[in-house]
């Protein structure tokens, strides 16, 4: 499946309400009923931005560490990038 949700994030939420979203997918991912409907699940993709771009790295890092930490999410449903990566990580899909 070729298919992405895309989340922006201005670094102006905090990791916490990020994380909550992320439960959201999951739960959604749970309910199947994308699956029924599209025959998959699409990727999570979060782009991820600061207007200091070395906070910026700094929340993509823990982003990536609190969906790693949350046992009630697959973290592999996730990718986060930062927004000059966005477009490439589309074109080439969501192989790790």
């Amino acid at each position: 499946m070729n298919a992405w949700f895309i989340e922006v994030d201005l670094g102006t939420e905090t990791i916490s309400t990020l994380l909550k979203k992320c439960r959201d997918y999951e739960a959604y991912r749970r309910s199947g009923i994308e699956q029924a409907d599209e025959g998959g699940f699409p990727l999570v993709a979060w782009s991820v931005t600061h207007s200091d771009p070395s906070k910026g790295q700094q929340r993509r890092l823990a982003l990536q560490a609190a969906i790693e930490r949350d046992r009630t999410l697959t973290p592999e449903l996730f990718r986060i990038v930062a927004p000059d990566q966005l477009v490439s990580l589309l074109r080439v899909g969501g192989a790790s």
